[in-house]
């Protein structure tokens, strides 16, 4: 096998083409050396030199290794802008391989493990229903996530400990940007570059070793691994482009939080009927939260369900009051949470988040005025996507992503897969009855007229409150909730208490409807435990050691929608869409804002998807697709293309009336 082991240094993360700094290649050819190469790319010297050089190794067939192939395929990108050479492009990307090696694998991720330059022994977290009395004290702390850098890598599979404090010094003067002191530090930063390289082909043989131990052929893990390795290099192409923002609108918004949060609050103050929630205080000139006032508001609900703190004490948690209420609850509930939702989403916006030493929202805004966040690829045990929420609009309050806006000439477009986990589920199960209730096209008023909740001619206008009861239901049941978790989430849609009691009644309804899939249910749990781990259609595997059995049989249908959408990613990249971001089931692209025929090929890729990975297991259903398309050239909401619906503007409806509150603080 003609593998190239790659190592890139650059700096600065926000532009569409990265600066370069230098460059370190080792080429081998069945683990005979052919090639070893390093370039100095600042300021671009040798540029034309080392993209001839790539593009040779390119059309001789070398397959490229790397730890983090996504920032490696940017500075790639950089180098050979034209995307066409990506057709022949085959990689894998060992950071990937040992997240997946160690996801619920407690032999790889706890024991001795190599953290910030210390040897220190972990070990599994305990269930989140016992209370750790252990000591907090840094590095003391047994309970640590594992560590997905380079160093804990060497460390965990070779026994090497890298200098971390060198990286540190190294990466320091590569960030800082200061073009005497690069230039002065070039020995040292080639030596570094190719020191990072010099681990890899003795991490890749450790990988491909510790998968055979694990049961995993050869062929198998490298099927796997070409695939993890292309949608590393297909992510690349999606931070490299960005999604775009109305860079005018988010100037006066970061000048108005403060005047924003005041609002919060006074909305909070005008709720409360009886009762002060926050006080001015007169000496900091600023409003104090009365957390006394709101607790003894949360005792007068009378609650015996409401979240506690470990100490037992009553959570004023934005979880907390999410359970029973949103921001559209009528009175200091509605306010409340309003508060908390737009507080948090303030993070990353606020002078003092940059005065902290964290990432800034700034911090992922290129001078093109498109933002190129940290999208998290498998970060999630079930491989899919955790992006970054400080650059990452999407994951903030709803009202926020009307700050997502093309430039003239130009036009965003969502489109989302509706009730995917269901019909995953239905599908993987071959549950008939699952399958008959996606046809209707309301699976939760399905739900309830099999269950015979609702009389058999109900709808969603006739019975509102029912449905959104089992629309609740539904949703919480595909994520394996016990009664005590759903009973909150059915009280919020019901708008009164829910017991426990009656949301076991529904859990025990909605299995003896879809029996077939309650027993594949149990036959993947009896799988799991017998063969000590279970995978996707892609490969990507979760090890034994998941104790939780609701987090297990969450796997299957979270990660073959995982699957799906990077099989939607990949066939809408290859048919010249520009993929700007995935969120959650939907898939996002710009466009031409007059070019309605990508709205129609998006559409026809993302079906496709779900037909190439679901049809393996015998009959399927056509996927309902939902979105929208918006543009400053589009007059209003007053057409569709293909069912996605025109607005001038994005607007969620969950965050209409949220945004209608703010609007005048950013326009």
């Amino acid at each position: 096998m003609k593998l190239a082991y790659l190592d890139f240094e650059f700096n600065g993360i926000s532009e569409p083409k990265l600066n370069l700094v230098s460059c370190a290649v080792v080429c081998t050819d069945g683990g005979v050396l052919t090639y070893t190469r390093e370039f100095w790319l600042y300021e671009g010297k040798q540029s034309k030199e080392a993209s001839a050089f790539f593009f040779e190794i390119l059309r001789q067939g070398y397959i490229f290794c790397a730890y983090v192939m996504e920032a490696e395929t940017r500075s790639l990108l950089s180098l050979l802008p034209t995307a066409t050479w990506l057709k022949n492009f085959y990689c894998i990307d060992i950071y990937l391989e040992y997240r997946c090696l160690l996801n619920r694998c407690d032999e790889m991720s706890y024991g001795e493990q190599y953290l910030n330059g210390k040897v220190i022994e972990t070990t599994p977290p305990p269930p989140k229903w016992v209370k750790d009395e252990t000591s907090k004290d840094e590095g003391s702390d047994p309970h640590h996530k594992p560590s997905y850098s380079l160093a804990a890598a060497c460390f965990k599979l070779l026994g090497v400990k890298v200098d971390t404090v060198e990286k540190a010094e190294v990466r320091g003067i590569i960030i800082r940007g200061d073009r005497d002191e690069i230039s002065a530090s070039r020995e040292r930063i080639q030596k570094y570059n190719l020191s990072d390289i010099d681990y890899l082909p003795k991490l890749l043989t450790k990988v491909c070793g510790r998968f055979a131990a694990y049961g995993v052929g050869k062929e198998d893990w490298l099927r796997g691994a070409y695939l993890r390795g292309d949608y590393a290099a297909r992510t690349a192409r999606m931070i490299i482009s960005g999604y775009p923002v109305n860079q005018g609108k988010l100037e006066k918004f970061k000048q108005n939080i403060p005047a924003i949060i005041e609002s919060s609050i006074k909305d909070c103050i005008e709720s409360a009927e009886g009762f002060a929630p926050f006080r001015f205080n007169e000496k900091s000139k600023t409003y104090v939260c009365n957390t006394k006032a709101i607790k003894d508001w949360v005792l007068q609900q009378k609650n015996v369900y409401w979240r506690k703190t470990a100490g037992k004490a009553l959570s004023l948690s934005k979880d907390a009051f999410s359970d029973w209420y949103d921001s559209n609850s009528p009175g200091f509930a509605g306010a409340y949470c309003r508060h908390l939702k737009t507080k948090q989403s303030l993070n990353g916006f606020l002078p003092t988040s940059a005065e902290s030493g964290k990432s800034v929202f700034s911090d992922f805004v290129g001078k093109d005025g498109r933002v190129r966040p940290h999208f998290g690829i498998y970060g999630s045990q079930s491989s899919r996507s955790q992006p970054g929420s400080v650059g990452f609009i999407p994951l903030k309050a709803h009202w926020l992503r009307n700050f997502i806006e093309a430039p003239a000439g130009r036009a965003v477009a969502g489109v989302d897969y509706a009730s995917q986990e269901f019909l995953i589920a239905a599908v993987i199960s071959q549950d008939s009855k699952m399958m008959d209730a996606y046809s209707t096209g309301d699976v939760y008023m399905a739900f309830a007229r099999a269950a015979k909740l609702v009389p058999p001619h109900a709808t969603k206008a006739t019975n509102p409150v029912e449905r959104e009861m089992c629309k609740a239901a539904v949703l919480g049941i595909s994520y394996d909730m016990t009664a005590k978790g759903l009973a909150p989430r059915m009280s919020r849609a019901a708008a009164r208490v829910v017991t426990e009691q009656e949301a076991q009644v529904y859990i025990d309804e909605f299995f003896g409807v879809y029996c077939e899939y309650a027993d594949w249910k149990s036959e993947t749990t009896a799988e799991y435990e017998a063969s000590g781990r279970l995978s996707l259609p892609d490969g990507w595997t979760m090890w034994g050691d998941n104790s939780n059995i609701r987090s297990v049989g969450n796997f299957p249908i979270q990660g073959h929608g995982a699957v799906i959408m990077r099989e939607a990613v990949a066939r809408a990249q290859d048919l010249g869409l520009d993929v700007i971001y995935t969120l959650h089931d939907a898939l996002y692209i710009e466009f031409d804002s007059l070019d309605f025929k990508s709205i129609v090929d998006l559409r026809t890729c993302m079906q496709q998807a779900f037909q190439a990975v679901m049809g393996r297991y015998g009959k399927t259903l056509p996927i309902r697709l939902e979105g929208e398309a918006w543009s400053r050239d589009y007059l209003g909401t007053t057409g569709d293309v293909d069912g996605v619906t025109l607005m001038k503007e994005y607007i969620d409806d969950k965050g209409r009336k949220d945004l209608d509150r703010y609007r005048k603080f950013f326009t």
